[in-house]
């Protein structure tokens, strides 16, 4: 058995690109369900920030970097806290653009979900992007920091959902936010994972003979 994990992770750590984007994607999959249910308890809940999502994708973000560039417990630590004061701080973004329109426009309006989602989806994954360049060189200078912050500003979007049904409302407000944590961290998750690695090499495939 151990052996056999041992292979397993092996043949992981040496996955072409578009694989590990794969890959990524569906760790980012497991960690927005788990992000969505069940309900987050009180004394999980610190300054209106709700841990687990941070707590799950932050896992993504650990295992990634374990398997495709560095497995020190410094690192795996700092990824983790990165992945909490990301989510603090998108959180703590939208919230901001919300009072702030909210107290200038009187008047319900349509999308002021998504605009602060956008608002909080730039800040959040701008903040991961920043941690994951700061230790891997690779990464910073792929250019996938870019993709990423685009992907998780874009996703942002999709907090619209989470507005409640209303006589009045947009048929897209179910009161769910599961379509934001889907969309943003499995697109996040895979834009990170295929640009990990040293510059100008792909693990996928053999270096060529001196």
């Amino acid at each position: 058995m151990g052996m056999e994990t041992t292979h397993i992770i092996n043949r992981l750590r040496k996955a072409a690109a578009h694989k590990r984007a794969l890959i990524g994607g569906l760790l980012g999959v497991i960690s927005a369900l788990l992000s969505s249910y069940p309900e987050t308890p009180d004394y999980l809940v610190i300054l209106r920030t709700p841990l687990p999502p941070a707590f799950w994708f932050g896992i993504v973000l650990c295992i990634s970097v374990a398997l495709w560039e560095s497995s020190t417990l410094f690192d795996l630590f700092a990824i983790m806290l990165t992945s909490f004061i990301a989510w603090a701080a998108a959180i703590q973004a939208a919230v901001h653009v919300h009072d702030a329109i909210n107290s200038q426009v009187p008047t319900e309006i349509n999308y002021l979900f998504a605009i602060c989602g956008i608002a909080g989806g730039f800040v959040g994954s701008t903040i991961i992007v920043f941690g994951l360049s700061t230790l891997s060189r690779g990464f910073r200078t792929s250019g996938g920091w870019a993709r990423s912050i685009l992907f998780g500003t874009v996703a942002g979007a999709l907090l619209e959902f989470g507005d409640g049904p209303s006589e009045h409302g947009l048929p897209i407000h179910i009161g769910s936010i599961v379509p934001l944590f889907l969309f943003w961290q499995v697109s996040v998750a895979a834009s990170i994972a295929y640009s990990l690695g040293k510059p100008g090499v792909d693990p996928g495939k053999p270096k060529s003979a001196v």
